[in-house]
């Protein structure tokens, strides 16, 4: 017995009777997508067919939610859709004509400069038009002609209002062509049992923008639930990413009602495990300075899978073994990974803030490195288990332990390229006994030695090398805060020891490729200092205007800017050679190599 029905419906009797299910994934086309699906429509091309469920007069998409989207979008915003080609030469050549005068001049031009002429009307029609879907077809019209009469001199501005008269007629026949309430839709309606509607969701998506493993997880884990009591605030993630896809869809959700969610507190696995990821991030901003209400983030699933038990290989399975955690109080978990979070931040703040924007952060780690960490606080503190739930521990040394060295860890792995390529397995040996791992422990010197060495020595191999990494504004701030205490007091900008504009001039006009942000090339200094320092070093400056800068040599000396004998190679053009800036850059690593190395051992 076949499980569907066939329907044949109008996109406007249609349009206000859409839900969608909640584990249907956001919109995930892009501009390009969306505008070569309208470019179909308006040509008379089949859209293809939806499968919806029925539920007395309202249909639950369940395939098809980025074509159906795409046309409400291009049915609330139409001239945001228009494309140049859609102002046709006959809508010119009217707009044209309705000027007396603009007529007789374009008439006397030459067929490659009538083209030019019709060139740029069509580019300010389409540009004006594109956008205005909210102002009055009036309002566009004067606003286009009067640009007309600015960009074309055939078109005096007298004839502005019979321009504009013109003009409204061509925005008016692209509006009647935009109305798609009378195109008809054909749509599949499954008549199976809603329970299985997910299924067919995660098999149907297997083409185009294909599902991520947490969109799979959306749709598989529906039937799986956890309470949080009493916590209103974390369960507003959950409710902030429904509404932001009803927001960016124009649709409601299916069974959505956030007052009952805050009430009972029933959440699915996957909600639970992506409101995790979200109050981990808004607690924790230093670690994730980027947030997006909607945006699924890896973080919290991650976490949850490997506290209970699983491989990072083996999260799907997180919905069935959270099951087993009968006694476990889901407001505490997720209060727990918050505190182990936090840990990890307050060890590594001072050193991964940003001396030159104070509201971000210097993070260049991997999610599996951060995920170490905080695996590694949670186990020395709690212990997770089926039987007895939560349970504090007694290990505030080994926490202390982790909190004096992380940082040092933090860098070391980052300089040596540690969690690059198969982390997950380097994962799982260092959370496997929290208590012995590396974090527990500083990092030998001479190790780290030699990779604070290996990684100098290749940024002064990197040529060109014009772009400032992140590892190397964390290696340059890591110096900063070890030699200046007062950083939070200022601003700081990274400085090209030998200038920017002296190696574009003097070495790329000779066809010489050097690496210009070579970390030994840089270093910080006070905003203020560095952008009225201009083309010249820091010295050549303070020779020209003596009274310029505020710093003498011991603060120069404190930043770790290059003394004057080894930059007085770029005071002149005939020892501005290749042989010196790379025995510079030399020398230049011996003592950054040194300084960093005491400022992590020293004492």
């Amino acid at each position: 017995m076949l499980q569907y029905d066939i329907e044949v419906k109008k996109f406007g009797e249609l349009c206000s009777r859409v839900e969608i299910p909640k584990f249907q994934r956001g919109l995930v086309w892009n501009r390009e997508k969306k505008q070569g699906f309208i470019k179909s429509l308006k040509s008379g091309l089949p859209i293809g067919v939806l499968l919806m469920s029925k539920r007395e007069d309202r249909y639950l998409v369940i395939d098809g939610l980025q074509r159906f989207t795409t046309m409400k979008d291009y049915a609330r915003d139409f001239f945001s859709y228009i494309e140049r080609e859609e102002i046709t030469d006959s809508d010119l050549m009217a707009v044209i004509l309705a000027s007396e005068t603009g007529r007789a001049i374009f008439d006397g031009f030459t067929p490659d400069a009538q083209q030019k002429i019709r060139d740029t009307m069509r580019n300010v029609i389409a540009e004006n038009i594109s956008g205005r879907q909210n102002r009055n077809f009036l309002e566009i019209s004067l606003d286009t002609a009067s640009e007309l009469c600015r960009k074309i001199p055939a078109f005096p501005e007298k004839d502005m209002l019979s321009l504009s008269k013109q003009i409204y007629v061509v925005i008016e026949r692209i509006s009647k062509q935009a109305q798609i309430d009378d195109i008809t839709i054909p749509l599949i309606i499954f008549k199976g049992r809603e329970e299985e509607l997910a299924d067919i969701f995660q098999k149907l998506n297997q083409e185009g923008v294909r599902l991520s493993k947490y969109d799979v997880f959306a749709a598989t884990w529906i039937d799986h639930f956890v309470t949080v009591r009493d916590d209103p605030k974390f369960i507003d993630y959950i409710i902030n990413k429904y509404e932001a896809a009803q927001r960016d869809s124009d649709l409601d959700i299916a069974d959505y009602d956030p007052d009952e969610m805050k009430q009972s507190g029933r959440l699915t696995v996957f909600e639970y495990a992506f409101a995790v990821g979200k109050a981990l991030m808004d607690k924790c901003k230093m670690l994730f300075p980027r947030m997006d209400d909607a945006k699924i983030d890896s973080i919290g699933f991650l976490l949850l899978a490997e506290l209970m038990g699983l491989t990072y290989q083996k999260m799907g399975q997180l919905a069935d073994v959270i099951e087993t955690y009968e006694n476990l109080d889901y407001k505490k978990l997720k209060d727990a990974i918050l505190d182990a979070g936090s840990i990890v931040e307050s060890a590594l703040t001072p050193y991964i803030d940003s001396p030159a924007n104070k509201k971000k952060s210097l993070v260049c780690h991997s999610e599996l490195q951060l995920a170490s960490y905080i695996i590694v606080v949670f186990k020395l503190k709690y212990s997770l288990t089926p039987q007895e739930g939560l349970v504090p521990r007694q290990r505030s040394r080994d926490v202390a332990r982790v909190k004096e060295y992380l940082h040092k860890h933090y860098l070391f792995d980052i300089l040596r390229g540690f969690w690059s390529g198969s982390g997950d397995s380097k994962l799982e040996e260092i959370i496997a006994e929290p208590s012995a791992c590396r974090y527990t422990r500083d990092v030998a010197r001479e190790e780290f030695e030699v990779a604070v060495s290996s990684w100098l020595e290749a940024s002064n191999s990197k040529a060109p090398l014009t772009n400032v990494s992140a590892e190397t504004k964390l290696f340059l701030n890591y110096l900063l805060r070890g030699r200046v205490h007062d950083v939070g007091r200022g601003s700081y900008d990274i400085e090209h020891c030998v200038p920017k504009e002296v190696i574009k001039r003097y070495y790329r006009k000779k066809n010489i490729v050097v690496p210009m942000s070579s970390v030994c090339n840089l270093v910080y200094i006070p905003e203020k200092d560095n952008r009225s320092k201009g083309e010249l070093t820091y010295y050549q400056r303070q020779d020209s205007d003596p009274g310029a800068f505020s710093l003498n040599q011991e603060q120069l000396d404190t930043l770790v800017y290059p003394r004057r004998e080894e930059l007085r190679f770029v005071e002149s053009i005939s020892t501005l050679t290749e042989e010196n800036y790379f025995a510079f850059l030399r020398k230049r690593k011996q003592s950054l190599q040194k300084i960093m190395m005491d400022i992590l051992y020293s004492g």
